[in-house]
């Protein structure tokens, strides 16, 4: 395998990416959207392993792995979208996008699968929403789909107020559960999640159907993968799902 670190993907110095991949092409691509409450965290986060999973992952399953910094939201920058047909360029959503189309060319990947947590599991259904061409499937982890939920905690509807600017055309336009939707996807959620609730993930399993795993025992933020020495339980369903759906 060959690791890229830090490799640009946008004029922006933060729109950067990790990288590991066969020497020469990969069929399958995975790219990791980092949560953080769209305000902060970066690609190395630590449900990722601190980044090391990019690693093992692509070497134990023979496939291409990167994660990606986006464009972060500020109290005055708001980085929700409008509605469906306005995805600014300069969103993270879009950042997922461009970045996703570089890497599939860098690494000649027949499929392009998103996996998200989190927030970035918002980010990384947006984009998958709203250019469902340009992906083969998508996987979130403890996702928000409905902001205009009232079941989150404090701090979780804080940094919605900070992505959405608190306009309700925002609120509407980054919730993924009010349009159409890709029906090929994977959703993990721990059941005892007290930062965003199950119902997110069950509100959009109702709606647009795909596949939910709740896991019990687990709340917010757990480890992806496992770690690298005892895999989850869900990898098998995660790899196969990146091959072949």
């Amino acid at each position: 395998m060959t690791y890229y670190a830090n490799e640009s993907y946008g004029p922006d110095p933060w729109h950067t990416y990790d990288l590991s991949t066969r020497y020469g092409s990969s069929d399958i691509l995975l790219v990791l959207v980092h949560g953080g409450g769209w305000t902060q965290g970066d690609k190395r986060a630590g449900n990722f392993d601190s980044g090391e999973c990019v690693k093992y992952i692509s070497e134990r399953y023979g496939m291409s792995v990167a994660s990606i910094n986006y464009t972060l939201a500020t109290d005055e920058t708001p980085t929700a979208p409008i509605a469906v047909d306005n995805p600014a360029s300069g969103r993270p959503f879009a950042n997922v996008l461009h970045a996703s189309q570089l890497l599939r060319r860098k690494t000649k990947a027949r499929r392009v699968i998103l996996l998200g947590s989190s927030a970035g599991a918002n980010i990384a259904a947006l984009a998958y929403q709203f250019w469902p061409i340009e992906f083969e499937g998508f996987i979130g982890f403890y996702g928000v789909y409905d902001l205009l939920a009232n079941d989150f905690s404090s701090i979780v509807k804080e940094r919605i107020d900070i992505y959405t600017g608190n306009h309700f055309d925002k609120l509407q336009g980054g919730s993924l559960i009010y349009r159409s939707f890709p029906e090929s996807f994977l959703l993990f959620h721990g059941a005892e999640d007290e930062h965003v609730q199950l119902a997110q993930s069950s509100k959009m399993h109702q709606k647009h159907g795909g596949e939910l795993h709740v896991v019990n025992g687990h709340g917010h933020s757990f480890n992806v993968f496992g770690d690298e020495d005892n895999p989850a339980p869900w990898m098998e369903r995660i790899v196969r799902y990146c091959y072949v759906g």
